[in-house]
């Protein structure tokens, strides 16, 4: 008994250890990071995902590069140029003389040059238990559990299609699906569908932030400014941050378009005293009930299209066009809202709908590059 009690301890000492230098090395990876992160957690989580399944330099393709943050379109398009004129990549440092050092050494941990085996199927289970009470430490009436739970489940077939579904609860919510999603992508070289779950960049962010910025809902609050025209099946955790729908897109004869349509159920804010839907609550949390009586308030309907063309060889412009409708109309008011309110947590706008354009361009010289982006609504 004596015995094996010592090998169960040495064992739960390595798992420890083990775990210890996981979230070193991570936390590590991280550090550089931290500065935007501050401004979005949900960075984390991607970048995360990226450390877990890092970009193979020598086999990925335009869609695999617009996963990172930081780099442009620019960049990638100057990549996929060297690796087909020269062959494979030798080592990680033919990267940097393309983007750059400081960015490279960013990026450096989610890049890889040796083939690695494709998991097909994948589990993400994460549990905890907050062992105070949370309604003492909040000083609310909780109505769930002090459980966390996350439950991905993500499959990649061994051609085109990948699946993803998602399901999580906070802390003191009572539905252990109280947040899920779940997207199907199928994918060629030249074009692609996403049914479900996606979030969308275009032009420079001023209609739909970067999937690395702030996405409070349909406008971008904080934009990252990453010229990129990009859709991607989101499978995150983050509530608020992406569209429920379909998206076609593509590249047709250096052209880009894409295709989208989407309905997403949105917390309310409301006027207590006039009972009229103000605005967005973006916390996502249904722990109490208050926060309860804001869930999916508000019904968001879209359908827009974005056009990317190349003129010349160095300027490329590109057309963005939304029609947004909600159910029941917002009747903002302004009184007693501070600025910070006012761009994190409203729209500025009254009524049922409201249509949006934008013109954004990209022109590059040889050590110039100048972009734009215009938008009307």
């Amino acid at each position: 008994m004596t015995q094996n009690i010592r090998i169960c301890v040495l064992v739960g000492c390595l798992v420890i250890f083990t775990l210890n230098q996981l979230l070193a090395q991570n936390t590590d990876v991280l550090e550089p990071w931290l500065d935007l992160i501050q401004e979005d957690p949900t960075l984390a989580e991607i970048l995360t995902e990226l450390l877990e399944n890092p970009i193979n330099i020598n086999r990925a393709q335009e869609h695999d590069w617009q996963k990172l943050p930081l780099i442009t379109q620019e960049e990638i398009d100057s990549i996929l140029t060297l690796r087909h004129q020269k062959g494979l990549f030798r080592s990680l440092n033919e990267i940097k003389k393309i983007i750059g050092k400081e960015k490279f050494q960013r990026l450096k941990p989610f890049l890889t040059s040796q083939t690695k085996r494709v998991i097909h199927f994948k589990i993400t289970q994460r549990n905890y238990w907050l062992v105070e009470n949370p309604s003492q430490i909040s000083e609310q009436n909780f109505m769930g559990s002090p459980i966390y739970n996350l439950t991905r489940l993500q499959y990649k077939a061994p051609k085109n299609w990948q699946f993803g579904l998602i399901a999580q609860k906070d802390i003191g919510e009572r539905d252990f699906t109280d947040y899920w999603n779940m997207s199907l992508l199928y994918q060629t070289k030249q074009w692609q569908l996403i049914a479900g779950s996606f979030y969308l960049q275009t032009g420079q962010g001023l209609l739909f932030a970067s999937p690395f910025g702030k996405v409070k809902s349909s406008l971008v609050m904080l934009p990252f400014k990453n010229p990129k025209n990009v859709a991607q099946p989101y499978w995150g955790s983050s509530e608020n941050f992406a569209l429920n729908g379909i998206c076609f897109s593509g590249h047709f004869f250096n052209n880009s378009i894409a295709i989208f349509g989407a309905h997403n159920l949105r917390d309310g804010r409301y006027n207590s005293r006039t009972l009229k839907i103000i605005g967005f609550d973006y916390s996502g949390y249904h722990r109490t009930p208050n926060e309860l009586s804001k869930k999916d308030l508000i019904s968001e309907k879209m359908i827009g299209a974005s056009f990317k063309k190349r003129l010349f060889t160095n300027l490329k412009i590109e057309l963005t066009g939304l029609k947004i409708h909600f159910t029941p109309g917002i009747e903002f008011n302004n009184q007693n809202v501070s600025f910070s309110e006012l761009r994190r947590n409203y729209y500025h706008f009254n009524g049922n709908q409201i249509l949006l354009g934008s013109f954004a361009y990209s022109l590059n010289f040889e050590k110039l590059h100048f972009t734009g982006e215009v938008a009307k609504g």
